[in-house]
């Protein structure tokens, strides 16, 4: 955001100032983030009350607290009637202010992923600010604008959704130029009812676009290409389609199963070598280059800086243990789709080496979670992988799944938590292996 007055943003969401007039210049919702000049809202949460924690912002150098009425106002304070609201008026006002482009991104799955690559590709040619982490609700968007100021020339900002109408009002938020949409799947089915009702929100995004602005289409989704006829707006289509106007021609995976490929744009052919494990990096890859494209980057600078991007913790990260073991941490999240090519990745990524799966539960499947799990159980036995560790109750069908298509009982073990499967994978896991893990954010694998 721009440097502001206290009585400034007063104004704006339409609040009271409580003490002295003061200059604020970010905007912060965890206290320990709080420095000078810092604007702290005070939020609820699922766990605790953003107000129990003004003192401490304050001490921390935070110049004032945006408080709701009834609480008792800290020196200084900007009291409203709903700080999230308050929040949220902000973003617009700035939004309203300054000429950013605004690219929003979203999908069933790889919306993370595609808007860390689409950041790393605009970097070497403008000023970008770009959704951190996984920032894509009434709270994460309206801070992802907030974090840019005047010197920003891009915003990338990943767009999330759990009902029908969030794109929609996330979008009269941030009012984007250009909209790419990753994938329709059966994420968040249970919130949604259907696979139609996803994709009716996904297509929010599109149609939310100016006519002057640019629609961004997997090719590869019959769902996601059909959205052209939704929008007002141009149309750049990428995939591996023949057809699509960004295409990845030759696309092969090396021995540590990072994905080559031939990057093809009008009469432009540049070859890529991606820095993350997966061939289901190339759809992102390409949605990253289509941004690019969009915005004047040429297709040798997208391929120079696809090489060396890395996603966020959590997505396909590569480690290293001291012990010579090799890990995909993929547990920030999890869907039937991204667990399907998190363990396709693994595989291929094997190179001679023993490859174990570490699996946790997917959230919000609703009636299909059994058979969804199930599936991914035959998957792992139809891959053949050298081990699969189950961790939950709820994803104990996974196991199952993979009993059932012929995958020998000795390398699946079912753990009822996560110490037991720390347990089961430090004393198994050696030197040269490859271990994924992955599940849905509810079950913290991250710890294993």
């Amino acid at each position: 955001m721009r440097a502001l007055r206290t009585a400034e943003v007063a104004a704006v969401v339409s609040g009271r100032l409580v003490g002295p007039d003061r200059v604020v210049h970010n905007v912060v919702i965890d206290s320990r983030d709080g420095r000078d000049g810092s604007l702290f809202f005070a939020l609820p949460g699922e766990r605790t009350d953003g107000h129990r924690f003004t003192a401490d912002a304050l001490e921390r150098g935070a110049a004032a607290c945006v408080i709701r009425r009834g609480v008792v106002a800290k020196p200084t304070s900007i009291v409203v009637e709903s700080p999230g609201e308050a929040l949220v008026t902000l973003a617009r006002s700035e939004r309203t202010a300054l000429s950013w482009r605004v690219i929003g991104i979203t999908g069933s799955v790889g919306k993370t992923t595609t808007k860390d690559l689409a950041a790393e590709v605009l970097r070497e040619s403008f000023r970008v600010i770009a959704s951190p982490r996984s920032f894509n609700n009434e709270i994460g968007v309206p801070l992802t604008l907030l974090d840019a100021d005047e010197r920003t020339e891009v915003v990338v900002a990943e767009i999330g959704a759990g009902v029908v109408g969030e794109i929609a009002m996330l979008c009269g938020i941030v009012r984007p130029h250009i909209g790419l949409v990753t994938a329709v799947g059966p994420a968040h089915v249970e919130t949604f009812g259907s696979l139609e009702a996803i994709a009716r929100a996904k297509a929010e995004l599109v149609e939310a676009l100016p006519a002057g602005g640019l629609a961004i289409l997997n090719a590869d989704d019959r769902v996601v290409a059909s959205f052209a006829e939704r929008t007002d707006a141009a149309v750049l289509s990428f995939g591996r389609d023949r057809d699509a106007h960004v295409r990845a021609d030759r696309v092969r995976l090396d021995a540590r199963g990072h994905a080559r490929f031939t990057l093809v744009h009008e009469s432009e052919r540049v070859d890529v070598r991606l820095g993350v494990v997966g061939e289901h990096m190339v759809t992102a890859a390409l949605g990253a280059v289509s941004c690019g494209v969009a915005l004047g980057v040429s297709l040798d600078v997208c391929a120079a800086r696809l090489e060396n991007a890395r996603p966020s913790p959590g997505r396909m990260q590569e480690l290293t243990t001291p012990t010579g073991t090799r890990i995909l941490h993929d547990a920030y999240n999890a869907n039937p789709m991204s667990m399907l090519a998190a363990l396709r990745a693994l595989a291929a990524a094997r190179n001679g080496a023993r490859a174990v799966a570490v699996l946790g539960p997917m959230a919000q499947l609703g009636p299909r979670s059994e058979q969804e799990h199930e599936r991914m159980g035959r998957a792992a036995a139809a891959l053949e992988l050298d081990g699969l560790v189950v961790v939950g109750e709820r994803a104990r069908p996974i196991a199952d799944g993979a009993l059932g298509a012929g995958m020998a009982r000795e390398r699946v073990r079912w753990c009822l938590d996560q110490e037991e499967a720390i347990d089961v994978v430090r004393n198994s896991a050696a030197a040269d292996d490859i271990v994924l893990v992955k599940a849905s954010r509810v079950a913290h694998l991250e710890d294993v």
